[in-house]
């Protein structure tokens, strides 16, 4: 116990000790001084302030207080020498375009003074600055932002701020994984004041940064693209209700990742954001492909109602359109029907020979009969049999011939839906393709 309280006062005292010369030198040089004073030998001098400015955010403040110079001979050559950052005049320079309200340092260690008076404020700051957006190529958008540093309270003729650094020190830049770091620049400008007579000096310091787009492709572009494809094969879908169904899941789909990306947009009303114009366009396309997907299918049925094709349509669709589409229409025109009279007709007559076979055996087999009232009626038979079995044929016939012109009439109206649908499927492909070819070359 006795060697570790032995220990801890050695501790205390090596702590406190330290050169007379450099004690001697601190009280000397706070003997009348007021960190409150602009530091200068004449209130008319006007101060350089020197500024540098890294993207890490540390800033270096540096000037020159008379009043801290000293003679190095008299203090065992003493050259440098740190003082607390608050028992020195420090110059006021903030963030003018700034957001935050406290504007406080999050690291300010000891100010080390050279000889010469040279102070050196060097201290670290997270900066929270307005900032204009342009997301009108998001997720390809390059933003630029301005940090306007400069005095609150000197005007030109008391300070002048000038800027050390007119390239960006990127020695401990840290590489971000959402934006690429493009340009730095810095320039001085002036600004007056109504209760001012002479202008405030401010350092710009101009920062442009460019989104990495990859993530914003392979999350919320990537979907985009493969929903719109999905929601096009309804088009090779014929006479089917699952066609309408696609279109109204796919619709819904894009409904949900526009408001994904509306999350992620700030509300401005500059301009309409490139994606979200991608995104009203796509769903546009996909509401009119549903449209267009009931009409087809309303035509895909419309021949049920026994109405022919139109000649004009006939010649538009049928001819040389279906051949550009790549679609083999089975008929030119007009559809070519097989004449249902005949086959009829062949029935019939094979009917009556085998009818007059039968007749004919019978007449035979009563021929030693001596009956003529047998035989009158046996005649009447062959007669009434006759007109049955003709009207049973006509009546075939026309059954027949009506059936097959409507299957005739129903394939017209599927094929021209047929065609209709690789029409509209090779419209929507183009205005997609350019939409899609615009979104990545336009930024």
């Amino acid at each position: 116990m006795t060697l570790l309280k032995t220990f801890l006062l050695a501790i205390v005292f090596s702590f406190f000790f330290c050169d007379e010369n450099e004690i001697r030198l601190e009280r000397d040089l706070m003997r009348n001084y007021s960190k409150h004073i602009r530091p200068s030998n004449n209130h008319r001098d006007r101060l350089d302030v020197l500024l540098t400015v890294t993207l890490t955010g540390i800033i270096d403040v540096n000037w020159t207080d008379p009043k801290l110079c000293w003679d190095p001979i008299k203090y065992d050559n003493i050259t440098l020498i740190h003082l607390p950052y608050d028992q020195v005049w420090k110059a006021d320079i903030i963030l003018h375009n700034s957001i935050d309200s406290s504007m406080k340092s999050s690291i300010s260690t000891n100010i080390p003074i050279s000889s010469q008076g040279q102070v050196l404020w060097w201290s670290q700051w997270i900066f929270k600055s307005t900032c204009t957006m342009d997301i009108q190529y998001f997720p390809f958008d390059v933003q630029t932002c301005f940090l306007d540093f400069g005095s609150w309270s000197f005007d030109n003729s008391y300070i002048n701020v000038i800027p050390v650094n007119q390239d960006a020190h990127l020695d401990f830049y840290n590489p971000n994984s959402e934006f690429d770091f493009v340009e730095y620049s810095t320039h001085n400008y002036s600004s007056f004041y109504a209760a001012w007579s002479d202008p405030f000096l401010y350092v710009r310091y101009k920062i442009v940064i460019k989104r990495k787009p990859l993530y914003y492709l392979f999350n919320i572009l990537m979907p985009t693209i493969l929903l719109t494809i999905i929601s096009l094969l309804g088009f090779f879908i014929h006479g089917s209700e699952e066609k309408i169904s696609i279109g109204i899941t796919t619709l819904l789909s894009m409904v949900v990742l526009q408001m994904v990306v509306a999350d992620r947009l700030p509300p401005v009303s500059d301009a309409v954001p490139l994606i979200s114009l991608y995104y009203g366009i796509s769903i546009l396309l996909i509401s009119l492909s549903t449209s267009i997907n009931a009409l087809t299918m309303n035509i895909y049925h419309y021949g049920d109602t026994g109405r022919e094709v139109p000649a004009i349509l006939k010649r538009i669709f049928f001819g040389s359109l279906s051949r550009i589409l790549f679609v083999s229409v089975p008929f030119n025109k007009t559809i070519k029907r097989k004449n249902p009279g005949a086959q009829g007709y062949k029935i019939c007559l094979k009917e009556e020979s085998s009818l007059k076979r039968l007749f004919k055996e019978a007449h035979d087999n009563q021929v030693d009969e001596d009956n003529s009232d047998r035989k009158v009626d046996i005649v009447l038979l062959q007669e009434m049999l006759q007109m049955v079995l003709k009207s049973i044929t006509q009546e075939n016939d026309n059954r027949l011939q009506k059936e097959q012109r409507s299957d005739a009439l129903r394939k017209e109206w599927e094929e021209l839906a047929r065609v209709l649908d690789r029409l509209f499927l090779f419209i929507f492909l183009s205005v997609y393709a350019c939409l899609t070819m615009y979104l990545f070359i336009s930024h």
